[in-house]
């Protein structure tokens, strides 16, 4: 707990690329001039939520399942459900492809901000915060209570369902970005905290089953909540993260690599692939 003091206010995923030398990405002002002509997405956005689900709650649909000749769903490895698909129109019943047009613009526009100085980013980057996390008609109500759903069961828990929101620990650093450049204010931040504390306290208390996984939802289960206690700075929740995730690496990788929760999967070097992501990013965040 000593040891990780200063995480809140540091760099834990793109310090390596935002360096004193370092280059503009060159993909990265396309990227962020694209995001410029978006307008913010919300949870809100959804036509019509699911029974029991509320308008500001965020749903997703579980990726592998598909309703069966009775209604009911079944899981299927490997094969997508459409609404589970980027792109596809039954994917807009969903908000999966909002939280990451969300995470993907914030990031590029902070990241344009940083390299260019040109406030326009930055300032944009606000409206696509606020959007989704600040102002009460839009803001999502901070839990995953319903993300990736079965449709005919949509009050049951899908521990997995965590797995949506991995790349919060790249928004992090973007939002600490926004910080430094004055794009957020002060009472911006404390909303900020608030909401992604509420949001790591029901992870652990609502889904802590994912601590106790050992495959890729585990591995990310760790490192969401760990970046999450970096961001709002609870020290103690971050130490307990990180020590457990490097127990993670002895009870998940064989010494000559093979990773036997992920190699049974119908896309087992896709998944092996993804563990390994998660185990790299929680080494980077603990470095």
């Amino acid at each position: 707990t000593r040891l990780v003091r200063d995480a809140a206010g540091r760099l834990n995923c793109y310090a390596h690329l935002l360096h004193e030398d370092a280059a503009l990405p060159p993909a990265l002002i396309a990227a962020a001039d694209g995001f410029l002509a978006a307008d913010p997405v919300s949870v809100t956005d959804k036509p019509r939520p699911p029974d029991g689900v509320a308008r500001n709650d965020y749903v997703s649909i579980a990726r592998y399942v598909h309703p069966g000749p009775d209604g009911h769903y079944v899981f299927r490895d490997g094969e997508h459900n459409p609404a589970a698909v980027r792109g596809r129109p039954e994917a807009d019943a969903y908000d999966r492809f909002r939280l990451q047009t969300m995470i993907e613009a914030v990031t590029a526009l902070a990241l344009a901000q940083h390299f260019t100085a040109d406030r326009r980013y930055g300032d944009h980057a606000v409206r696509f915060v606020r959007a989704w996390f600040i102002d009460a008609a839009t803001r999502m109500t901070p839990h995953n209570r319903f993300a990736q759903i079965r449709p005919d069961r949509p009050s049951e828990l899908a521990t997995f369902g965590l797995i949506d929101f991995r790349d919060f620990w790249a928004l992090a650093d973007a939002l600490r970005l926004l910080r430094q450049a004055g794009s957020l204010t002060e009472d911006d931040e404390t909303t900020l905290v608030k909401w992604f504390r509420a949001f790591g306290d029901q992870l652990v208390k609502r889904t802590g089953g994912g601590a106790s996984m050992h495959n890729n939802i585990g591995v990310y289960h760790d490192l969401l909540v760990a970046s999450l206690a970096a961001y709002t700075d609870d020290r103690g929740v971050l130490a307990t993260a990180l020590a457990r995730a490097c127990l993670r690496v002895v009870v998940q990788v064989r010494p000559w690599g093979w990773q036997e929760s992920e190699t049974g999967r119908a896309a087992p070097l896709h998944y092996s692939l993804f563990a390994l992501q998660g185990l790299t990013g929680l080494a980077w965040l603990g470095r």
